[in-house]
């Protein structure tokens, strides 16, 4: 899998980190970070 930006490697990380934490959890704090970078970036 080719890593394009410090976003997807993160993302990346989290998705290996599913079978350790909580699916629901780690996809609500995914969820919140694109979306808070989302409006953040929308708002400028």
């Amino acid at each position: 899998m080719a890593v394009e930006s410090p976003t997807a490697e993160s993302a990346a990380i989290f998705l290996c980190c599913l079978e350790i934490f909580n699916f629901y959890k780690v996809y609500a704090i995914l969820n919140e970070v694109f979306l808070a970078r989302e409006v953040d970036e929308t708002s400028q």
